[in-house]
């Protein structure tokens, strides 16, 4: 190969596509049982209990955790009764993304309480919880049901190997003999969607014999210019531009800038003297396009071929409108 010449080389490249995933942990909705999802006591359990209310959800069934407050006992003594419903799950496939929904409301407050708090783990264990809570929020009184969400999870839902933990608990603190009861929170539609994209993954092939083909060295040369709106003054910013040599058909496309200016070195196209350079420019916002064209003038350092875009077309008066009208002038006209 001549020193200094270009050589373009044709290379063999596999490209395989893996398709996104994405799944939903089990029996979010518990319309119609709490299949997948178990009660547990934890502080004072006594006081506390879960059940599976058939109606009344967001919407169908839902998950309840009542508290009570004891009937006997000294009245000095404070109690912080709390319940929690949980969810195991295994992802089906190694996600990169996770993330967590629920609704909840409170349908009975107790009078004379303020320390009642809802809390949401996701954890790698069964049983009480350990870990910080990965969202929590304070209750004050019976409310509507409130939606919370997505509320990332990603970095503790990781891998198909393992199996994950989703519990929502209610807790209240400092109850005492006596206090007016009950406390009480639905869940419902708690759950966690979990996935990962679509990828390409790139590998080579060097089974074929790559083919190359000497090009011959030329000087570079640009093709640049401006392109304009159709008053041929206002710049367009974004037009896309395309370069031709019409000999070879090679084809290069590059974008306008903030000022309408393109430009291009057209050796990469392997043109010689004498050839034509075809340009046409189109701006995607407007519909507006336009075109220009130079023959190569290899004593130069490059040539500007500006562009003026038409206007956007005028949609045409279909027939049917064309009739429309000449019927309402008609009807005009016999007034």
């Amino acid at each position: 190969i001549p020193a200094g010449n270009r050589v373009l080389v044709e290379i063999y490249v596999n490209a395989t596509y893996a398709q996104g995933q994405y799944n939903v942990t089990p029996n979010p909705d518990v319309d119609t049982s709490s299949t997948g999802w178990t009660y547990y006591d934890w502080n004072d359990g006594t006081y506390a209990s879960g059940t599976w209310q058939t109606s009344g959800g967001n919407p169908g069934g839902y998950l309840e955790v009542s508290i009570s407050a004891p009937a006997s006992g000294p009245s000095t003594t404070t109690y912080n009764p709390s319940g929690y419903w949980e969810l195991a799950f295994t992802p089906s496939f190694d996600p990169t993304y996770a993330d967590l929904y629920l609704d909840w409301t409170c349908t009975a407050f107790g009078a004379g309480q303020t320390g009642a708090t809802i809390y949401v783990y996701v954890e790698n264990a069964t049983g009480l919880p350990t870990t910080t809570p990965v969202w929590q929020t304070s209750v004050s009184g019976t409310s509507a049901w409130t939606s919370v969400g997505p509320i990332d999870v990603s970095s503790i839902v990781t891998s198909s190997a393992a199996t994950y933990y989703i519990k929502v608990a209610f807790e209240v603190t400092g109850v005492n003999r006596g206090d007016t009861y009950p406390w009480t929170v639905g869940f419902d539609n708690v759950r966690i969607e979990y996935g990962k994209p679509s990828d390409v993954y790139m590998g080579y092939d060097y089974s074929g014999t790559p083919s190359y083909v000497v090009m011959p060295q030329v000087k570079s040369h640009k093709i640049y210019g401006y392109v304009y709106y159709s008053d041929g003054v206002t710049p367009v910013n974004g037009a896309t531009v395309n370069i031709t040599d019409n000999r070879t058909g090679a084809l290069i496309s590059v974008v306008a800038n903030a000022t309408g200016y393109y430009e291009y070195d057209i050796s990469w196209l392997g043109y010689i003297g004498g050839d034509e350079i075809y340009v046409t420019a189109y701006d995607s916002a407007t519909g507006g396009k336009g075109s220009g064209a130079t023959v190569v003038d290899d004593t130069v350092a490059g040539q500007q071929v500006d562009i003026t875009l038409s206007a956007a077309p005028v949609p045409e008066l279909s027939v049917y409108m064309l009739l429309v009208v000449f019927v309402f002038l008609i009807f005009l006209r016999r007034r």
